[in-house]
């Protein structure tokens, strides 16, 4: 057992409540698992549209947000004492990603990309602030 590591079921240190407001990692891990789905998927999307959609830009934010999501929730659901490192980065590159697809404007398949990406950072949020 590593040091420091705590269980998913463990309370906080002195014996108080579990965060209210913090998502159960394999909750978290769920959404991350989506997400990774959603990049990939919106990948492809992008690839078949051809034009703007798959210039390299747009497709590098993707890969690099299905790759962190996917690792994020690997992390998750062996509750490695770094998931709070990962899902600080997996914050942030899926901000950037929702950035990214929201404006495509009118394009559903990338719309829905961006919404999951900002409920994954969300989420990833309160891992951080609850690790």
């Amino acid at each position: 057992m590593l040091v420091g590591a705590a269980r998913a079921e463990d309370p906080p240190p002195g014996g108080g409540m579990p965060d209210s407001h913090a998502m159960p990692l394999a909750d978290c891990a769920a959404l991350c698992l989506e997400t990774h789905r959603s990049c990939i998927e919106a990948a492809r999307h992008c690839l078949e549209e051809g034009g703007d959609k798959a210039a390299p830009g747009i497709m590098a934010i993707l890969a690099d947000c299905a790759g962190i999501c996917l690792t994020t929730a690997q992390s998750l659901l062996r509750n490695s004492p770094a998931h709070g490192i990962l899902c600080q980065t997996c914050e942030q590159i899926c901000r950037l990603c929702a950035e990214n697809c929201a404006a495509f404007t009118g394009d559903a398949q990338l719309l829905r990309c961006a919404n999951l990406c900002r409920r994954c950072a969300e989420g990833c949020g309160m891992m951080v602030m609850s690790s």
